[in-house]
């Protein structure tokens, strides 16, 4: 974890790994995206322009309000609070805040992702195209949060 960075500045830094910029994939039912806020939420939020110009300050309350807070992510302890945070944005609110209530372990919490990818693909075979980056994604939180590598090909607790 960085010195001086917020907890919420921290788990931000993440998710912009794993979000940043535009994107408007056919296979994804969100839609257009930019820094993985969705068209839908952005009009909500009451934005009105082209979401390739999207204000990173828009952004960046966007996550803090509807994200971060609604999942009680600052009272948590970092690692955890980037965990829920980063599950929060990828998998939605109600998921997080139900995975977090279930799991007290972060390995559990972060199977119990893996689990929802893997249901999602076999629900849905054009999910398929989302695996590898889902799975990367998943990756890269477990070396964080767990210190372990390739946490979706072993079983193993490093």
């Amino acid at each position: 974890m960085s010195q001086g960075l917020d907890k919420f500045e921290e788990a931000y830094a993440f998710v912009k790994r794993w979000e940043g910029g535009y994107v408007n994939h056919p296979s994804d039912p969100g839609g257009e995206t930019n820094f993985g806020i969705t068209k839908s939420v952005a009009v909500f939020n009451g934005y009105s322009g082209p979401m390739k110009d999207i204000p990173l300050d828009l952004v960046k309350k966007i996550y803090r309000e509807k994200y971060w807070d609604k999942c009680g992510c600052g009272n948590m302890e970092t690692k955890r609070a980037i965990a829920v945070f980063d599950t929060a944005v990828n998998c939605g609110v109600a998921r997080a805040n139900s995975w977090n209530a279930a799991h007290e372990s972060d390995w559990d919490f972060l199977k119990q992702r893996q689990k929802h990818y893997e249901n999602l693909i076999e629900f849905k075979e054009s999910f398929a195209v989302f695996k590898k980056g889902w799975f990367n994604r998943l990756n890269d939180l477990a070396k964080l949060c767990l210190n372990v590598t390739n946490f979706t090909d072993k079983e193993t607790k490093a």
